[in-house]
């Protein structure tokens, strides 16, 4: 998890979410699946949930059907 957390850190504490939203959500993900095996199912789901919200920012409306 502290790779998960130092991962997700330096990219907010560099304001630099934006140019690194594909790294965020993989931190994201990464933090999920560590929180599941864990059994803390509610922050598994919400980083899970905040990582898919962070890649479907980046698709454009023709990717996304719409």
């Amino acid at each position: 998890m502290v790779y998960a957390d130092s991962m997700q850190n330096l990219i907010k504490e560099n304001n630099a979410s934006k140019k690194y939203k594909n790294e965020l959500s993989i931190a994201l993900f990464s933090k999920g699946d560590i929180l599941l095996e864990q059994g803390n199912y509610r922050a598994a789901y919400q980083n899970y949930h905040a990582g898919k919200l962070l890649i479907d920012e980046k698709r454009i409306p023709a990717q996304m059907g719409v």
